[in-house]
C-alpha cells in the first residue's frame, strides 16, 4: 500500500502547509491504488471529480512537493484496505473536521473525511497500524507521513519544486 502527501500551489494549501508544519509542511493526503490513481477526500472539484471521496487520476494537480510513501504490508492487508477506501467513495468531505484542527475542538466521527483522516482509519482498519491513541480526525498530513514512516514505510518517490 501506498500514501502521498503532497502540498498544493493555492492559497488555501499554503496556508495548511504553514499551519501543520511551517512551509515544508504538506497539505493533502491520498491513497495511491495499485492503477496509479489516487483515492482521497477534497474539498473542491478537481480532476473531474466532485467534492468528497473519489478516485482522481494521479498528476490531476501541480504540486509544489510530494512524497509517496510505500509501507510494508500483506495482501490481506492490501485487500482489506483497499476494500475500506472504495467503500468511502461517495461520502461528503468533513469540512467542520478542517475546523476543529483550527478551534481545537473534539471532531465528530459522522461518516464525512478529510485527507488525512481517511488515510489514518483505513490504516487502521485493514489492520496495519493500531489505535494512536487520537481520533484519526485529528491527524494532519504531516502527521500521517509521520505514522507511514513510524510503521516501516519508506519513501519511494519525492518531488520538490519549492524553489
Amino acid at each position: 500500500m501506498r500514501v502521498k502527501v503532497v502540498a498544493g500551489t493555492g492559497l488555501t494549501s499554503k496556508a495548511l502547509c504553514w499551519w501543520g508544519n511551517g512551509f515544508g509542511g504538506y497539505s493533502h493526503a491520498a491513497a495511491v491504488l495499485p492503477s496509479g490513481e489516487l483515492l482521497d477526500a477534497r474539498y473542491d472539484h478537481v480532476g473531474g471529480q466532485p467534492p468528497g471521496v473519489r478516485i482522481r487520476p494521479d498528476g490531476y494537480e501541480k504540486w509544489l512537493r510530494w512524497q509517496v510513501i510505500d509501507i510494508p504490508s500483506s495482501a490481506a492487508q492490501d485487500a482489506a484496505w483497499e476494500r475500506y477506501l472504495r467503500s468511502q467513495i461517495g461520502r461528503p468531505y468533513d469540512s467542520r473536521g478542517i475546523l476543529s484542527f483550527i478551534l481545537g475542538t473534539q471532531p465528530a466521527d459522522d461518516g464525512m473525511w478529510f485527507c488525512s483522516a481517511l488515510q489514518a482509519e483505513a490504516l487502521q482498519k485493514c489492520g496495519r497500524m493500531s489505535d494512536i491513541g487520537i481520533p484519526p480526525q485529528q491527524v494532519t498530513p504531516d502527521g500521517l507521513a509521520m505514522l507511514a514512516r513510524a510503521i516501516g514505510g519508506k519513501v519511494w518517490e519525492s518531488f520538490n519544486d519549492d524553489d
